[in-house]
This record gives C-alpha cells, sequence and structure tokens, in this order.
C-alpha cells in the first residue's frame, strides 16, 4: 500500500463498518420512538443523541488509528517480501501484539507466517535439489566424455574392434540411463511386483555381456531362487550399476552373483577398497582411493550414490564389504523392504 493512498484506505474501512453505522442509527431511532411513544420531552432525547453520536464518532476514530496502523505495518511486510527478506520475525511481532488485533486477525496472522514458513523451507529445498543437479550433471558429463572420446578413437582403427565398440556404446547407454534415472528419483514412479530373482539377474546380465567379454571376466551365477517384491526396472538399474563396478575394477577373475536368504549378493575378485574409503562410498562426488589411482577409469562416485538412493527409495538396503586385494562383496537386501504409501 502506498503512503498517498490514506483516504481511499479509509473510505474502504467506513464502507466496511457501514453495517455498523446501521445499527447504530436503528439505536438512536429506537431510543427517539420510545421518547415519542411515552411524549416525552425531546431534550433529553437530543442531548443523549448527541452524546451517544460523540462517543461513536470517538470509538471510529480510534478505531480508524488503529486499522491504519495495522495497514502501515503490513505496508512493511508486503516490502520485506517483495525483497524476499525474511518476514517472520516481523509476523512474530506483530502476533505479540494482541491488543491491536482481533481473533479472526491473529488467526490470519498464524496462517500467514505457517504459508512463510513452508514456502522457507521449499525454497531451501529447491536450492539444494538444483546445487545437487547441478553437481552431479557436471560429474556426469565428464564421465560422458569418455566413451564418446573412445568411440572416436576406435572408429578410426582399421580393421574395427567391434567388441570394443560395443563396450563403449553400452558405457555411452549406461550413463544416459544414469541421467534418466536421477531424475526421476523425486517422482515415485514406481511399480511394485513379486519379480524371480533370477529374472531380473539374467537379463541384467545379457545386457552386460559386452563388459564381461571385452574384459574376459567370469560369471558365476549361485543359486538365485525365490521372488522380490521390488519395482523391477529400478531394481535392475542397481544391479547393473554394481555389476559395472565389479567388472571395472577387477582386472582378472570373476565375479559371483547369487541369493541367500532374501539377500542378493554380488562378489567380485578385484582390487578391493580401502577401509577408510566404505564409510563414504555413497556419497555425491565421492570416488576413492581406486577412483583416482586410475585416470582410466574416470570414475566420479555418481553410480553408488544412485543406488543407494534407488534403495532407499524401494525399502530395501544394500552396503558393501571390502578387503583390499581380495576384492569387494555388496549385498542387496530385499528381505524388509518397507514401502511407503504416499
Amino acid at each position: 500500500m502506498k503512503p498517498f493512498a490514506f483516504f481511499p484506505a479509509m473510505f474502504r474501512f467506513i464502507k466496511a463498518k457501514r453495517w455498523d453505522f446501521l445499527a447504530f442509527c436503528v439505536f438512536l431511532g429506537i431510543i427517539c420512538g420510545v421518547y415519542s411513544l411515552y411524549r416525552l420531552p425531546w431534550g433529553p432525547a437530543v442531548y443523549t443523541a448527541l452524546l451517544l453520536t460523540a462517543a461513536e464518532l470517538l470509538f471510529i476514530l480510534i478505531k480508524a488509528r488503529r486499522h491504519w496502523n495495522r495497514l502501515k505495518r503490513l505496508e512493511k511486510l508486503m516490502e520485506c517480501a517483495n525483497a524476499k527478506a525474511g518476514v517472520i520475525p516481523m509476523l512474530d511481532a506483530m502476533v505479540q501484539e494482541k491488543s491491536d488485533f482481533d481473533s479472526l486477525e491473529l488467526y490470519y496472522i498464524s496462517l500467514v507466517r505457517q504459508l512463510e514458513s513452508q514456502r522457507v523451507e521449499a525454497v531451501s529445498w529447491a536450492e539444494q535439489k538444483s546445487l545437487a543437479s547441478r553437481n552431479y550433471y557436471t560429474l556426469w558429463s565428464h564421465q560422458a566424455k569418455t566413451p564418446l572420446a573412445a568411440l572416436r578413437l576406435l572408429l578410426k582403427e582399421d580393421p574395427l574392434d567391434h567388441n570394443a565398440l560395443e563396450q563403449e556404446l553400452f558405457k555411452a547407454e549406461q550413463y544416459v540411463d544414469m541421467a534418466l534415472q536421477f531424475e526421476r528419483l523425486d517422482s515415485r514412479d514406481l511399480e511394485f511386483e513379486s519379480i524371480p530373482l533370477k529374472h531380473m539377474v539374467t537379463q541384467t546380465v545379457k545386457r552386460m555381456a559386452p563388459l564381461f567379454i571385452h574384459k574376459r571376466i567370469g560369471l558365476e551365477l549361485g543359486e538365485l531362487d525365490g521372488l522380490v517384491l521390488t519395482d523391477e526396472k529400478w531394481f535392475c538399474f542397481v544391479l547393473e550399476q554394481v555389476l559395472t563396478n565389479a567388472v571395472k575394477y577387477t582386472r582378472q577373475g570373476s565375479v559371483s552373483v547369487s541369493g541367500v536368504d532374501g539377500r542378493v549378493i554380488i562378489k567380485d575378485t578385484g582390487l578391493g577398497i580401502r577401509p577408510e574409503d566404505i564409510p563414504r562410498l555413497f556419497e555425491c562426488g565421492f570416488t576413492g582411493y581406486n577412483g583416482r589411482a586410475d585416470p582410466t577409469k574416470r570414475a566420479t562416485g555418481v553410480g553408488l550414490y544412485l543406488c543407494k538412493k534407488t534403495m532407499d527409495m524401494l525399502g530395501h538396503q544394500i552396503s558393501i564389504e571390502s578387503k583390499v586385494g581380495q576384492g569387494t562383496t555388496v549385498i542387496l537386501d530385499v528381505r524388509r523392504g518397507r514401502l511407503e504409501i504416499e
């Protein structure tokens, strides 16, 4: 509200009080009617009417002044809101001044305060989400360049190495899937079904065949009986990421997949992970010693971060056990899936 809007504000105030004025006029009419019916002298009636009118005008002026003071405070509140400054302290001060507001106005002030608090939380969450997205896509773009550069170099060779081309193409497709999965993490696009574990593992392994063939890594499939209550698409994404890491950091030997007591166990004979790196493996962007030691692998710490987020969303658990030089074991625990219905 602008400073020069005093008269329009007062006009709206008087217009809002029109029913009070009408009630006052009816009250004076009743007094005059009583005097007329009893044929009383009109002098006391006139004095009574004048005194009541003066008192009413005084009350109106007091109410108008308090109304104007409230408008000025609201004007400052709007200025703070327009400047994107915090308005909660001012709202708290307004709530404390209970003498200036009736119960309905105090209710609206409390409601505005609650909405402002929710808005601040929403803005903070959006900023954190935006920062996480920027960091993720910065890491993702560096990682996605690797297979593209490798494809360009492989296409210049004669004869073409089709296995190597398929491997790099698979990596590029995988990075695209990772970006899509990252965008869908908050969408809760889930469809839970009881899926045979063997079906999910075999279809994931078939998709990853070029990686195993290119690195000449053996694959051992153990007992995979039983059903898993999960979302097939998301769970296969986790399987693929875990198997990709197993192949990436295994120079020779094999990778085994088995199901034991409601747990899917993926074990490799690779480099292993340092004990101090294990607690931070699921942090976004954390690469650990292995990811930094070999620059050709271009690790960015995105895959396991997405795996952890996905498993939490599915109500499952993921954990990692490893010893340097003896390999790594990833455990996908689906025994006590906690489904949250929204």
